[in-house]
């Protein structure tokens, strides 16, 4: 039999293998863990429960039907030869002697499989996930996210001078850097998220769920990490220490697919590389749009504290300059709401505080726009349209 090519889904094939390592498992047990999985994932069980066992790939609804028979065909022989019979046993028995698709069969441990799997989605040296694998997950989280409206964000990191690194202290040093900090990014990436080594110096960090706040926040805190890690010879380096670029995009906000989403990641990444370095930013920092002198009042509130008044200096689809009275910190994100003049409607969103700096008893705010709706993004545009005379 030929088999269709193989399709890994870790977060599956994890949750088998913990039931199937027993000695012995369990039939029972395992079909409570199946149930519960495909409630949660749907057919797709049945395809890895199969890889795994026997390593044959089926179409889930194919896998279904013949994982049935084969949970038939072990309570049929136990009824006949004892309880004794293993699940494994009547699992050969039924492709060899009932549904011929082994004519070779071949034993091995569920470890070494294991291992052997690991191997086809991994990057060896840093034991993130590869290119390869990242690619096809990042098309199957697009279309999830298309379908049930979430958020889902790209952060594309770049180590700083890493060739400079490389070419003074030699590749084995580089190595241990880059699984120093891969190991970092490890730490602080959690299900569903999936990171992987894109290339090189590069990684790249999938986060379903997840808005542009959160996933600056995530590339931020790796950042920083990364920044305090006593690699060796890290003080050469032309900062004195490693240092990381990021640029993060968002489906729908940057993107509408796969292409356009790593392309925005890669053009905020090049952006943070050219206003110096060691930062991470998002197509919203790159003012493409044209600012108009406006003064238009509004109130802002910082999460989780009481709102206040401000007055915008200028204004674009993608940022504004605002005056206030707080003190903000470079990355505070706040909520906002711009009171359009002539009756005009509030327009809300969420920004983030790139620059603040103090002016008499006020502060002057320079801030990018990380979340609006298409409704108020559109009432934006059409105010500055109108003042663009």
């Amino acid at each position: 039999m030929e088999t269709a090519a193989v399709t890994v889904f870790p977060e599956i094939e994890d949750r088998l293998i913990g039931v199937l390592e027993a000695d012995g498992p369990d039939l029972e047990r395992l079909q409570a863990t199946v149930d519960a999985l495909e409630e949660d994932v749907g057919e797709q069980v049945y395809s890895s429960l199969l890889f795994l066992l026997c390593h044959l790939r089926y179409p889930p609804a194919e896998a279904k039907e013949h994982w049935q028979r084969v949970v038939e065909r072990t309570r049929d022989m136990r009824a006949k030869l004892g309880d004794e019979v293993d699940l494994r046993v009547a699992l050969l028995d039924y492709f060899i002697s009932l549904n011929r698709h082994f004519k070779n069969p071949k034993v091995i441990e569920i470890r070494v499989f294991q291992k052997t799997q690991s191997s086809a989605i991994r990057d060896e040296l840093t034991g993130l996930y590869n290119h390869r694998y990242f690619r096809a997950e990042l098309d199957r989280e697009i279309s999830r996210a298309q379908r049930s409206s979430e958020s889902l964000s790209l952060v594309i990191l770049d180590i700083d001078y890493f060739k400079w690194y490389n070419d003074r202290h030699g590749h084995l040093e580089g190595d241990r850097a880059l699984q120093a900090i891969a190991n970092t990014i490890r730490e602080e990436v959690h299900e569903p998220d999936i990171a992987a080594r894109y290339g090189g110096e590069e990684f790249a960090i999938l986060l379903p769920d997840s808005n542009k706040p959160k996933a600056f926040r995530i590339a931020e805190k790796i950042r920083e990490r990364v920044s305090r890690l006593p690699i060796r010879f890290a003080e050469t380096q032309p900062s004195g220490r490693f240092t990381l670029s990021g640029g993060i995009a968002a489906l729908r906000a940057d993107a509408d697919d796969a292409e356009s989403l790593i392309e925005a990641a890669d053009r905020a990444l090049y952006l943070a590389k050219g206003r110096g370095k060691n930062q991470v930013i998002s197509p919203g920092n790159e003012r493409e749009f044209p600012r108009f002198e406006l003064r238009v009042p509004g109130k802002l509130q910082r999460v989780s504290t009481q709102s206040e008044p401000f007055l915008t200096h200028n204004l674009s689809e993608q940022g504004l300059r605002l005056q206030c009275e707080t003190p903000m910190q470079e990355g505070d994100f706040f909520h906002f709401g711009l009171m359009l003049p002539d009756g005009g409607r509030e327009i809300e969103g969420l920004a983030r505080t790139v620059r603040s700096r103090p002016r008499g008893p006020a502060n002057v705010v320079q801030a990018e726009i990380v979340e609006i709706s298409f409704e108020n993004a559109s009432a934006l545009k059409t105010y500055l349209d109108s003042q663009d005379t």
